[in-house]
């Protein structure tokens, strides 16, 4: 996908210059300069507009004074996939003692997978993975650590240093599902979002908006899966009829703002559990 996108970017126009650092910010009587480390060594550059595309490590937001976002940590281990796995099969497993997120195995070819999890801040990610892998009978090889982004509503993208303009977009945004805590589409969104600010002449928080929505959603959805337990989880599970599968199949989780609400009429036992998880939401405040 990237090596598509820097062609399409290519046939558009657009300059690539690799292995470059962005290093910061400076700015003199109102001119604001982006300070880049290149193999030539220190060079400023002056722009109408700066995206922040720097994943959760978030640099040019920080340097634009934007408040950081929730990030929650993730682990994974490469394994040998079982002997009796079918390539094709992704697994997801929910436990809630470990982890209001969840664990998951994706293979990678007829033979490698991955196993990981996204835990909780200041879990002991790395022996709940170790200690899932010893129940899995499963062997890791070795782990990759990191955080992920989480959308956090409130929080402005969108900022000027000088006379700068500075949009935040994908990860550095925090334009990532709480639910499933994945954000490649919505990230297309946001970056779809900063162009259109830039080509209409809007704020980037007025282009922004039906993604936000859509994330906003996502963070209620992630809300009430909080304060599920063992047994809710069964529930959810065990109220999967076919119509509520029908749905699933054919509506992606992208586009959820304007159908979620149909869920209980499919499957009017997601009433109840849906009370009983909103209550426990609001009283915890």
């Amino acid at each position: 996908m990237i090596l598509a996108l820097i062609e399409r970017a290519k046939e558009s126009g657009a300059e690539l210059h690799l292995g470059a650092k962005f290093l910061g910010l400076k700015t003199d009587s109102g001119n604001t300069q982006i300070q880049i480390q290149t193999s030539n060594g220190e060079e400023s550059y002056q722009a109408d507009y700066l995206i922040g595309a720097d994943g959760v490590g978030n640099s040019v937001g920080r340097a634009a004074g934007l408040r950081d976002f929730l990030k929650v940590p993730l682990l994974q281990a490469e394994i040998i996939l079982p002997s009796d796995w079918i390539p094709g099969v992704t697994k997801v497993w929910f436990d809630i003692e470990d982890t209001s997120y969840f664990y998951w195995l994706i293979p990678e070819s007829e033979t490698k997978a991955v196993l990981g999890l996204i835990a909780d801040p200041g879990t002991d990610i790395r022996k709940l993975l170790e200690q899932f892998c010893i129940k899995q009978n499963i062997k890791p090889l070795n782990f990759q650590s990191g955080q992920a982004a989480l959308h956090t509503p409130n929080i402005r993208n969108e900022a000027y240093v000088g006379n700068l303009k500075i949009m935040r977009v994908g990860d550095a945004a925090g334009q990532v599902k709480n639910s499933t805590v994945g954000g490649s589409i919505t990230g297309f969104f946001g970056a779809k979002a900063a162009a259109q600010a830039i080509l209409d002449g809007i704020p980037y928080k007025k282009s922004l908006r039906t993604g936000k929505r859509e994330l906003d959603i996502h963070f209620f959805i992630r809300q009430l899966l909080s304060k599920m337990d063992q047994v809710d989880y069964y529930r959810m599970i065990e109220y999967l009829n076919p119509a509520i599968l029908s749905f699933l199949s054919t509506n992606d989780r992208d586009s959820m703002r304007h159908k979620f609400w149909q869920l209980p009429f499919l499957q009017p036992r997601f009433v109840p559990l849906g009370i009983k998880l909103l209550l426990k939401w609001i009283f915890s405040f």
